[in-house]
């Protein structure tokens, strides 16, 4: 739970991949956000 507080944009790229994508008209977020996560 602290890591959601701590980087709340990271979970929600992570959790609402698609969500992000739309919102940023289909930017590469989505490929960021798994590169950091590993």
């Amino acid at each position: 739970m602290e890591k959601k507080m701590q980087k709340p944009e990271m979970e929600i790229i992570r959790f609402d991949c698609a969500d992000v994508i739309v919102a940023s008209g289909g930017g590469p977020f989505e490929e960021v956000g798994e590169n950091e996560e590993e």
